[in-house]
């Protein structure tokens, strides 16, 4: 056989596989993924051992590969009494509540760092009072920002390494 089978994993709690042939010596674009998702979760990208991939990006494949799909939480606390969704089908993190974020670091990340690259929107709502620090650094996709006139205080690099202009 002049082909390697990439088996596609939903790693998702069911046994939901998709097999694809691809030519010794070829190269695969890994496709968008149509695995359900767990509850409460999103889909953010692929994986092969310990590399992770983004959908569309292409790889080459030298031996039959399990690729498995990644999934993060989709929404949970972002404080004392904030709470954050997300919405992948717009991009959108919504963080909701009242008082302070909670503040992150380089090595306390937020919840949502798995989906950095699928933020494109952030909504901060009425009665949260501080972005928390370092909340959506690296967040390369994120172009709008919408925040609430109760915000008093927006932490140090909260919005540091983004698609922010202006």
């Amino acid at each position: 056989v002049d082909c390697w089978i990439v088996t596609l994993d939903a790693d998702n709690g069911s046994s939901e596989t998709v097999e694809i042939r691809v030519t010794k010596g070829g190269k695969l674009t890994l496709p968008e993924c149509t695995f359900g998702a767990p509850t409460g979760a999103t889909f953010y990208g692929w994986s092969i051992g310990e590399e992770i991939y983004s959908e569309k990006e292409e790889i080459s494949i030298t031996k039959d590969t399990t690729v498995k799909a990644l999934w993060a939480v989709s929404s949970g606390t972002a404080g004392d009494n904030c709470t954050w969704t997300f919405d992948p089908a717009t991009g959108t993190l919504t963080v909701s509540g009242s008082g302070r974020m909670t503040a992150y670091a380089k090595d306390n990340r937020p919840p949502w760092y798995d989906l950095k690259d699928k933020i494109k929107k952030v909504v901060i709502e009425n009665g949260v009072t501080y972005v928390g620090s370092w909340a959506f650094e690296g967040c390369t996709q994120l172009t709008e920002a919408i925040l609430a006139d109760s915000i008093l205080s927006i932490g140090p690099s909260s919005f540091k390494d983004t698609g922010l202009t202006g």
